[in-house]
């Protein structure tokens, strides 16, 4: 199964649908998180149908603020546990079929104060449910200095709870490829701060489940969040291989004709190359 998370900022603006929709049909996900939706679904919702989504969820926004909407294509078994404005929590009942498990789709509070109280709640909701469980999406908060470049030392209360809240239920950040912020105010030079504020999280069970998860995260388009895309079967299939330089090939001979022959094939195949051969071939023929 592959779930698109993205925090859009809104999905009034026809760059930001159409982003949606491209991001929709390169990657194929089964399932789709939206939050800060800005719009009732009404809006967007009847474009999604018709890429295949028919069951949904939605949390409306207040005015122009917050909004949570999930979609999910036919064959996905989804049973909604819990809605409120900042979090969508549902069981999974067809991936795998005899194991459900509870996913919580997050959009964490802006306010330190109220995000305490969130934590609080979520573990009281894992707790309760006592199986496999993953969350996913905005936590607004980073669980270290590493994740954070600019702005405000990590070290706040706020971060605090969230690292508590992780610690104390045992959850297992899934990791990520990609940009390694999720998120940007982008502001220029010293003002510029990014963050990695999307993300993955689940218990030990969940992961016994799905040990290859993987999460991809992708530019950043029409909003200051990187969408991201988790895979519950981890395929690196897709991803460019980087290229990697090993120290022992320069102790190996046949090393440098290899070298010097991709060197030529590299000249040779170049439009100033080509181009040079062709005047030389002129002259010849002239002077003939």
């Amino acid at each position: 199964m592959k779930v698109l998370a993205w925090n859009s900022r809104g999905l009034a603006r026809a760059p930001t649908i159409r982003a949606l929709r491209a991001l929709i049909r390169t990657h194929r996900p089964d399932l789709i998180f939206l939050s800060e939706t800005k719009v009732a679904s009404a809006r967007f919702q009847p474009s999604l149908f018709h890429l295949g989504f028919s069951g949904w969820l939605e949390i409306p926004p207040v005015g122009l603020k917050g909004g949570l909407f999930v979609t999910w294509k036919h064959g996905i078994e989804i049973e909604p546990v819990r809605l409120d404005r900042s979090c969508i929590s549902c069981l999974v009942f067809s991936d795998p079929s005899h194991c459900p498990w509870l996913f919580s789709f997050i959009y964490a509070p802006h306010i330190a104060e109220r995000r305490s109280v969130f934590w609080s709640e979520l573990t009281n909701l894992g707790n309760s449910f006592g199986g496999a469980w993953l969350l996913l999406g905005d936590f607004n908060s980073v669980l270290s200095p590493s994740e954070k470049s600019g702005g405000r030392a990590f070290g706040s209360s706020s971060q605090n709870d969230f690292l508590d809240f992780v610690q104390s239920n045992a959850l297992i950040d899934l990791g990520f490829v990609g940009n390694k912020f999720t998120w940007s105010n982008h502001r220029s030079g010293l003002a510029n701060i990014r963050e990695r504020l999307d993300r993955g999280l689940a218990n030990q069970e969940w992961v016994h489940l799905f040990p290859n998860a993987l999460i991809n995260h992708f530019p950043a388009t029409n909003s200051d969040h990187c969408p991201i895309l988790l895979s519950t079967t981890g395929s690196y299939q897709n991803l460019p291989k980087p290229f990697r330089f090993e120290a022992f090939w320069t102790r190996d001979k046949s090393s440098y004709s290899v070298v010097a022959g991709a060197w030529l094939e590299e000249v040779e195949g170049s439009p100033a190359f080509s181009l040079s051969r062709k005047w030389k071939s002129t002259k010849s023929a002239l002077k003939g």
